[in-house]
């Protein structure tokens, strides 16, 4: 199991309230979750917690204090490898995409079943990478890698937009 967790200055992993989880296998393509998040985790100061798991069950922890959960995953929509989709939860189209899993249980089961627990983040993004090749012993493919990284740079930019008032507000007034 790989777990990046990167929390900004050292903070408590409670500070901040978007989670973005990278979910993967060492598979091929389907290690493209896991390649955004280290790449979300190498990104200096991003005021949001990141982690990359290969069980979707592993997130349910991550929830706690969680306001925006966003989930990149590897999936087989039918596109060409390297096409990104971002749905929205409860769009009907997870169950279809992110309801099977090459490592364990579906996020589209972990996602329902937080739902009915009450601990379902107020805002649910998922991204799904679509793959070509997830077979033991090769590596993530060119057209996944760009997608990765093109995802990266956006979620990047999206997440310091959304914290840019809760970061001002907090320097403003040091507790």
């Amino acid at each position: 199991m790989r777990r990046i967790k990167r929390h900004a200055n050292g903070s408590s992993k409670d500070r901040w309230t978007t989670v973005v989880v990278g979910l993967g296998s060492p598979y091929g393509d389907d290690q493209a979750g896991w390649r955004l998040a280290e790449v979300l985790a190498r990104s200096a100061e991003l005021p949001a917690r990141v982690i990359a798991v290969r069980e979707a069950t592993q997130l349910l922890n991550a929830l706690r204090h969680c306001e925006r959960l966003i989930a990149v995953d590897a999936c087989r929509s039918g596109m060409p490898a390297g096409t990104v989709t971002h749905l929205y939860w409860p769009d009907p189209r997870i169950a279809v995409r992110h309801h099977r899993s090459t490592h364990g249980v579906g996020l589209f089961d972990v996602l329902k079943l937080a739902e009915r627990l009450g601990d379902l983040p107020p805002s649910v993004e998922i991204f799904g990478i679509d793959v070509a090749d997830c077979l033991p012993g090769h590596e993530i493919g060119g057209k996944v890698l760009r997608a990765v990284a093109h995802l990266a740079a956006q979620l990047r930019d999206e997440i310091w937009q959304a914290a840019a008032p809760a970061v001002s507000a907090s320097s403003a007034n040091p507790a």
